[in-house]
C-alpha cells in the first residue's frame, strides 16, 4: 500500500532533497502515484514550497488535498509568506 511505501520516501526526500521530476520517478519505480504520495509526504512536513497560485487560487486544490490550512485571505496569507521570505534574506 501506498502508506508502507511511505517510510522509504520520507528517506529519500530526507536524504537526497530531489527536484519534483526525480520525487516523481522515484516514485513510479517503487510503484507509487507520485500525486499522491507528495500529498502524504506534505502532511508530515512543517513548510511547504509552492507557487503562489497554488496557495491562493481557490480552483486549485494542493494544501487542502495534503491536509493543510491555510486561514486568511489571499492578501493576507500573500503578506505573511512575503514578510516571511523578508525576514529570512535579511537574516533576522
Amino acid at each position: 500500500s501506498l502508506k508502507d511505501k511511505l517510510p522509504a520516501a520520507e528517506e529519500f526526500v530526507r536524504t537526497k532533497f530531489p527536484k519534483s521530476d526525480e520525487l516523481d520517478a522515484y516514485c513510479e519505480r517503487m510503484g507509487a502515484c507520485p500525486y499522491e504520495m507528495k500529498k502524504l509526504l506534505m502532511k508530515g512536513c512543517d513548510v511547504v514550497a509552492a507557487p503562489y497560485v497554488h496557495i491562493l487560487s481557490e480552483d486549485i486544490r494542493l494544501m487542502k488535498a495534503a491536509g493543510c490550512t491555510v486561514t486568511g485571505s489571499p492578501e493576507e496569507v500573500l503578506r505573511t509568506v512575503t514578510d516571511a521570505l523578508q525576514k529570512g534574506m535579511s537574516g533576522r
